[in-house]
């Protein structure tokens, strides 16, 4: 959820000419989905970029990273660097910002989004940003705004998805002047994250997996589980000026028809017929997903609920992770003993949350 680089930030950073946008003054609406880690968010994604007004990227947080250079596959088959949509974007977001990769601008996201120690360092400089800004939360908001200018100028979309998951850097969004943010917060069981994070995955770029990953012990999976949704939850309560909405993954694979009509309030798109589409088993294909859910690679995403963790966690985790993280799924509506939603109709392909 953050870049791993040094934060050796210096105090002011030199501004950049601006490059005149070619998009018109109206704000960039960003419908941004935030919230834990395998909770279903890069098929969430998938659904949401179906409509016609819209583009779905990805996590955009990633390409801050040397995930854009070493292991990010596009989900049209290319590499990052080498596909012509986010070689449009890389080269646009460039000139507006006078950067040269987008690995330069690793240490200030890290610094503004990184959740390492619990995320309070990074709250208070958004706090500070928010109030009393200086000239080094100037340049970081508008390299935030520069990427989603980019993507809409490449694209022709004036909607964008992104999938980044990591609250604060929702609220970066919210404090970046020229966009319309729309945020979905969504969560899962906490016992289905622990479930999906014990699954070990080889390093495969080609096939989504952009680097290896090691079963993770319930404990971090529960703590990171409840770090990020707290957070999230924060960040809509400090942002009423910004649409926003809790969703469970639960409850949008079960009753998608409710659930997306709920989303369009939000989201101000009508996502009536997307719905009726993926209830009837028609799938949707990812656009220029780059980095996310390996989902993102198989070309079609069908809806169709993911319970595994019921029949193949341990009840010992079963227990542990209620133990740790039950008192806040309780009150996302969560309970100790929950039954399988009946779906509104069977789908043939899960909607991965992993």
């Amino acid at each position: 959820m953050s870049s791993s680089v040094s934060l050796d930030v210096p105090a002011t950073l030199p501004a950049s000419e601006p490059v005149p946008s070619t998009v018109g003054t109206d704000p960039i609406r960003v419908i941004y989905v935030m919230g834990a880690g395998r909770s279903g968010s890069t098929a969430l994604e998938g659904m949401l970029g179906d409509h016609e007004d819209t583009v779905a990227v990805g996590e955009i947080a990633a390409i801050f990273s040397s995930i854009w250079d070493e292991r990010c596959h596009c989900s049209c088959g290319e590499r990052g660097p080498d596909c012509d949509v986010w070689r449009g974007i890389f080269d646009r977001w460039c000139e507006l910002t006078g950067l040269s990769s987008f690995e330069e601008n690793g240490p200030l996201n890290s610094k503004y989004e990184s959740l390492k120690r619990f995320g309070l360092p990074q709250w208070r400089h958004q706090m500070r940003a928010a109030h009393e800004p200086t000239e080094e939360d100037a340049i970081w908001l508008e390299r935030t705004r520069a990427i989603y200018q980019a993507v809409a100028e490449v694209t022709g979309k004036r909607v964008i998805i992104d999938s980044s998951k990591n609250p604060l850097r929702a609220r970066s969004l919210c404090l970046t002047p020229g966009l319309d943010v729309r945020l979905i917060h969504l969560t899962r069981d906490v016992r289905g994250v622990v479930w999906s994070r014990l699954k070990a995955y080889r390093k495969d770029p080609k096939n989504g997996f952009g680097k290896e990953h090691a079963p993770v012990p319930v404990w971090r999976s529960v703590g990171y589980w409840g770090l990020t949704n707290l957070t999230a939850s924060a960040v809509r309560r400090a942002h009423p000026e910004c649409l926003s909405m809790l969703l469970r993954y639960e409850d949008y694979t079960a009753e998608p028809i409710r659930e997306f009509a709920r989303i369009s309030e939000v989201t101000g798109l009508d996502y009536g017929p997307i719905a009726e589409r993926l209830v009837a088993g028609h799938p949707v294909r990812p656009q220029h997903t780059c980095a996310g859910n390996p989902v993102r690679m198989q070309g079609a995403i069908r809806l169709a609920p993911d319970y595994q963790w019921m029949e193949n966690l341990p009840e010992s985790m079963k227990r542990r992770s209620w133990l740790l993280g039950g008192w806040l799924a309780r009150c996302y509506g969560y309970e100790k003993h929950p039954a399988v939603p009946e779906p509104q109709q069977v789908g043939q392909v899960t909607a991965k949350a992993a």
